[in-house]
Parts: C-alpha cells; structure tokens; sequence
C-alpha cells in the first residue's frame, strides 16, 4: 500500500464517529474541493476545466448539453434554421441577471462580441469559433439570427459556450452590432480584473459569485433565488481548490468537504472499504494520448542521424502497438478508465462504430520499427505531468517501459503542470502524455488540434504540434461547411483518417471520478464539470 493509502487510512480509522455524525452539511452549504484551482472568474479567458466548471455554475450559454454533446434549449428557447447559414434564435422570456436586469437581445451581441475580445479588448484566438460569423440582425427583444459565410454545423454547439453577460455593465451607450473592426460598438467590454474583483461577475446562472480569490482559485456562491429554471439546491456553495489529492481526501474525511473531485486509484480502495463515502465514476469526453511535435528532431532524439522519427508513419504505429491499453486501465487507472481506440472517446456521440481496438503486439511493434529504418531502435525522451490527469506519472512511466522493451530506449522526464504548458507552448519537446477533450462534436478536438491553423474557419486554434496535412484538411473543411444534419459522413471520414495516420496515439479515456459523503445524489458530466444543480443534498 502506498504512503499516501496509509495516510488516509490513519484518518479514515481517526474521523469515522465524525464523519458519520456529518454525513451531510445542511442545504444552506456545499463545501466542494477541486483539483486545481479556477485561474479567473472570467469564463472567457480560458485556464482549462476548473475554470470552466465555476464559471457553468454562475453564467449560462443559448444552449445546454448534457456533458456528452446532446444539446437542449439553454437562454435559447428554441431555434429555426432559416437557411443552411441563417440560424434563427427565440430567447427565454422572464430570464434576469444576478443584478435583476433582464436579459434581452442586445445582451447575446454583447456578450458573442465580448468572446472575440475577450482579451482586455483585443481580437484573440479565443473567439476563433465565431468567426465563421458573418452578421448578427436583433429582430426585438428575444428574437436574434446568425448569419453565418457559410453553412456551419456546428454552429448551436459553439453556442452552449458563451457565457451571456450582461451589456449593462459595458460602456457601450449606443447600438451593438456585429463590426468586428469597430469592436461591435462597445467602448470598453468588462475586464478580466472587473470580473475577477466581482464588480461585473455577473451572470443568469443558478448560482451568482460573492467571494473570488485571485491566485488561490476559492470561491464563494449564493444561490440565486430569481433563477428562471427554479430554486437552487444550496443556498451558499464554497470552492476549494486543493491540488494534494491526498489533502483532498483528509478534507472529506475530516468533514470540511462534502465533494472531492480526482481521488487517486489507491484512494478509491480506501473510500470503497468506508461506511460513509460513496465514489462516482463517469466515462468523460477527455482521451489522454501520445502528443507528438512534427518538424525538426528535438535534441533529446538519438540515433536517427538527426531526422524526426515520427515523421514516419511506421514509427507512430510501432509506439502504438507497442502499449498494453488494457493494462494500463486495469493495473494503473484501477478500471477507472477506457481502453482507447481512436481519439474521439468511443462511447461520444459520433464516434466511429465498430473500430478494432489497437491490438498490443510488441513484435508487430518492432518490424514496423526495421520497416522505418530502425531495427535497432532510437532514443528518446518521454515527457509528462505528476499533477494534471489522474495517475499520469504513474502512466508515463509504464508507457516509458512500453517503448524501450520494442527498441525505443525512453528516458522519462515528469514536471508540474505549470512548466509543462511553458514546454508546450515553446514545443521542445516532442513526444509527451497529454489530454485534450471537446464537448462540440466528435471531430471538434481533432479540428483544434490537428488542422492546419486557418483564422476564418477557426481551425488549427490549438495546433501546437505543427502537424498539417492537405488530405485531412480537405475532410475538416468538408464537415465544417456542411448541413447540421449532414455532417455524420464527414466525420466518419476524418476520424478514420487519423486513426488510420496516428498523428497522435490514443491511449485511453479519462473517467471523471468524485467522492462524496454518503446519501448525497449526484449526477456526473463527461465534460468534467460539475454543475452544483446536479449535486442534491442528503435525505434528512
């Protein structure tokens, strides 16, 4: 067992008679510990799924989903394709804002306007769904159509995010019009510092922000009594974030948490063995994969005479045989995990039906590797994270193990999250353990990820790894241009596609896993956010 079993052992052995006495807060408080702390208040400003998840909780989108792409009517009542680019949108009436203005048209505008500008005022990549955008027309108060260049499928999807915020708070005196060059009229949108002080966090959602720690990410929410989809379940919700899984687990027993989010495999065993803790599992949209950097070797490759091995596809194929998925899932994710077999999670909406898995056969592994050119192997490094995803340093090095035994002698070198994102971002690094999700479609990821970075369609946003590819580019722009019904073939096509070339090796998908004290309901999200809504107190 390791310390850290044996640590919460101690204060599972120590805090029984507590923790039975509070098995549940009353409704009036939810203390919940996340993994990691929200970066801002500002939903917009990015800062990964902590961020996200507290910002679902106070602002809303046009349209919802339930945390695996199905979508339903949001701020957006309901919907009319006017045309195959003309999306007409009908906004819920009687909705109102924390401050007890109401929402109308002109606050959708603002706040489309406000993504693009998102930051402090600047045109910014974050924005780069709503490009395809042409024309934004207010028909009245709770009537709006979006014009889009071209028919855009995706286009109610990219919706559920957009966080309205009220136009109230901007200074923006006269009409607000889509005029990208003009920054849609608005003279100052509400800054990231004016969001983070609370002096415009304000929002529609069930939960409205009262306390914001820049720095340490903890928050404080009331709920919202006005909330147009009824009474909230709690009256008060603290945030936590604790990155030490392990003083996540003290917490919860101690009785200062009533939710923890990520408890580690061998936590899962202790919490499984109590009387008063009960641990959720939920398949999320997340797949943690093999990152690779094409382009130049990095200096960390050896004995290839300077070439970038990857380059050849052989060589992505050999490292994707080369990894037993299904022990990594049993031994290392305790099952919590599934066993990947394409990028886009299998059980997601859109997925490829009936692909084989990636079969572990480690001497198909090495003839791929002498079909490449290196019967003998190379050297390489292997980076990751200890504080990201669930368990993966534990998973980095056991893939490390993977490759050497094929040939691929792999050093294995771990880092916080923190430097990490700086080795991405400058990409020296050139094959890492990384997860990147989506809940917008089953391409939507691979669109961000893998496309040749192009301004007007969005795609390639997030493509850090310099992979392009003309044929893969085709098929991407093929789905984006097509009908919202339409767009199933296309997809098939393009994900077939990259499983077929491995630009990136699918490892598995991450489950979203949360412990609680007993008699609480909860209903997981496969996008990782928990929604306070979804968390119901203990029967009294």
């Amino acid at each position: 067992m390791s310390r850290l079993s044996n640590i919460a052992m101690a204060a599972l052995a120590s805090t029984t008679m507590l923790a039975a006495a509070q098995i549940s807060h009353a409704a009036d408080e939810l203390n919940v510990a996340y993994y990691s702390a929200p970066l801002s208040a500002d939903p917009y400003q990015g800062g990964g799924v902590p961020t996200s998840a507290l910002g679902f909780n106070v602002y809303e989108g046009l349209f919802f989903n339930d945390g695996y792409t199905n979508l339903k009517p949001g701020l957006a009542e309901s919907y009319e394709w006017l045309a195959s680019n003309i999306l007409q949108l009908n906004l819920r009436k009687g909705v109102k804002f924390h401050d007890g203005k109401p929402f109308t048209s002109r606050d959708v505008v603002y706040s489309l306007c406000r993504m693009m500008f998102a930051r402090d005022g600047k045109l910014g990549i974050i924005g780069g769904s709503l490009r395809p955008i042409k024309d934004i027309k207010v028909l009245d108060d709770h009537t709006v159509q979006l014009i889009t260049k071209e028919p855009y499928p995706y286009l109610r999807a990219k919706l559920f995010y957009t966080y309205v915020m009220p136009a109230h708070l901007a200074d923006a005196p006269g009409e607000i019009t889509w005029d990208l060059d003009n920054k849609c009229g608005v003279k100052s949108f509400a800054s990231r510092a004016e969001i983070d002080n609370l002096d415009k966090a304000v929002g529609t959602g069930p939960y409205k922000l009262t306390g914001y720690k820049k720095g340490t990410g903890d928050a404080v929410l009331e709920g919202f009594n006005d909330y147009w989809g009824g009474a909230p379940n709690w009256k008060k919700v603290k945030v936590h974030a604790v990155s030490s899984s392990g003083a996540r687990l003290a917490g919860l027993m101690a009785g200062d948490f009533d939710v923890i989010e990520n408890p580690t495999t061998d936590e899962i065993k202790v919490l499984q063995k109590a009387d008063d803790f009960m641990v959720t599992s939920a398949p999320s949209l997340r797949p943690i994969y093999l990152r690779i950097t094409f382009g130049d070797a990095q200096a960390d490759i050896t004995g290839t005479n300077g070439k970038n091995p990857f380059e050849d596809k052989n060589v992505r194929l050999a490292v994707a045989h080369a990894i037993d998925r299904a022990a990594i899932v049993k031994r290392i994710m305790g099952g919590n995990a599934t066993a990947a077999n394409q990028i886009s999670p299998r059980y997601m909406p859109g997925a490829l039906e009936g692909a084989e898995d990636i079969a572990y056969d480690p001497e198909k592994a090495k003839d791929l590797l002498a079909k490449a050119g290196y019967p003998n192997g190379f050297g390489m490094t292997l980076y990751g994270t200890n504080d990201r995803y669930i368990n993966d340093a534990r998973v980095v090095q056991a893939i490390g193990q993977y490759l050497t035994r094929i040939g691929i002698k792999t050093k294995v070198e771990v880092m916080g999250k923190g430097i990490f994102n700086k080795r991405v971002r400058a990409k020296d690094m050139q094959v890492m353990l990384y997860g990147y999700g989506h809940t917008q479609g089953a391409l939507i990821a691979v669109q961000r990820t893998l496309a040749t970075p192009n301004k007007e369609t969005g795609a390639g946003q997030r493509n850090r790894s310099n992979y392009s590819n003309a044929e893969l580019d085709k098929l991407i722009t093929a789905q984006l241009t097509g009908d919202e019904d339409k767009i199933a073939p296309f997809e098939k096509k393009a994900l077939e596609f990259v499983r077929q070339e491995m630009p990136v090796i699918p490892l598995y998908y991450q489950h979203y896993t949360i412990a609680h004290k007993k008699g609480m309901s909860i209903t997981e999200r496969g996008d990782e956010r928990l929604l306070f809504q979804n968390v119901h107190p203990a029967a009294k």
